[in-house]
């Protein structure tokens, strides 16, 4: 049985399903929870984030194997008394061929009025309260007088309307808020960015992993990541050579790695080709998929083992 959630219920719920049965439990973890939901300020009550631990620690004492997106999460799970060879880091997939390099003169960005003059910082996701993303409007104050820089934000979340506030606060024309788009139009979206960019408030980067870097790096395009030294956002943009890593929650030395990608073409297209190489060769569909087989069939008695499609509900992860 392969729970994807909900988190701390799902592998509870399926933990009593697969006693019944005799059967493996497995559990995808994609968040580390109430981690996210305690440092979010989602969840408050002692009484609350008490019972949630419990449930935690239950789930990983069920699960035959979890299933964990980095190595980050991995060492705070063994930290917690969790076996190291009951977890398996797999990363989430890409279909490469959805999201890949394309011009940045495209028809969606005509479409949406940018000029192929104007150099893009595009931030494409969820721009929720963990993402740090407001002081994203304070680096916009440092670059308004380059008019030539637009920061784009193509998402929704927590956090949109205070930074849209904000920039509205400051008076900031170099700023621009649109909504999620059409799946279809997504390679287009990224190929519109001259420079991406993810953000993480000071101290998130143990609990969370953005994906969108990983729709930066399929799409060829480099990555300036305002993120914590050392977490795992920072060590796949290091690993990768997709990019650069700034302190969070520092304006001042985001916008000097935005300026200095932008006035440097060539190390912008260097830095792309390194983030899509390392998406074909470790985030592309095939290659995730053959690790969760292989996790599946180490659970598996092949005699009596017979094999059902499985498919997770949010396009994330197997099939």
């Amino acid at each position: 049985m392969v729970v994807y959630g909900p988190p701390l219920i799902g592998p509870v719920l399926g933990s009593a399903v697969t006693r019944m049965h005799r059967a493996k439990l497995v559990n995808v973890v994609y968040d580390l929870y109430p981690d996210v939901a305690v440092e979010s300020g989602k969840v408050i009550n002692p009484l609350i984030i008490r019972a949630a631990s419990i449930a935690e620690r239950i789930q990983y004492r069920a699960t035959d194997i979890t299933i964990v997106l980095s190595e980050g999460f991995k060492r705070t799970l063994v930290g917690r008394g969790v076996p190291p060879e009951k977890i398996a880091v797999i990363p989430v997939w890409l279909d490469v061929e959805e999201i890949r390099p394309l011009p940045r003169d495209n028809a969606w960005r005509h479409e949406h009025g940018i000029g192929i003059d104007q150099l893009v910082v595009l931030y494409a996701g969820t721009i929720g309260v963990v993402s740090g993303a407001e002081m994203v409007a304070e680096t916009a104050k440092q670059l308004r007088d380059r008019t030539d820089i637009l920061l784009l934000f193509v998402g929704d979340g927590d956090a949109r309307a205070n930074l849209e506030k904000r920039a509205r606060a400051y008076g900031l024309g170099n700023m621009r808020f649109l909504p999620y788009q059409p799946r279809e139009r997504l390679a287009e979206v990224q190929a519109t960015a001259d420079v991406s960019l993810v953000t993480l408030a000071p101290g998130r980067g143990r609990t969370s992993v953005p994906s969108k870097v990983m729709g930066y790096m399929a799409a060829g395009r480099p990555v300036v990541a305002s993120v914590d030294a050392g977490c795992d956002t920072a060590r796949e943009v290091e690993e990768s050579g997709c990019g650069v890593v700034v302190p969070p929650g520092d304006p001042e030395a985001l916008a000097r790695a935005i300026t200095d990608l932008l006035a440097d073409e060539h190390r912008r297209e260097q830095l792309g080709r390194a983030g899509r190489q390392r998406v074909e060769e470790r985030y592309a569909k095939p290659v995730v998929l053959e690790k969760y087989r292989r996790v599946l069939e180490s659970l598996c008695d092949r005699e009596t083992t017979r094999c059902i499609r499985v498919s997770s509900p949010s396009g994330r992860g197997t099939g």
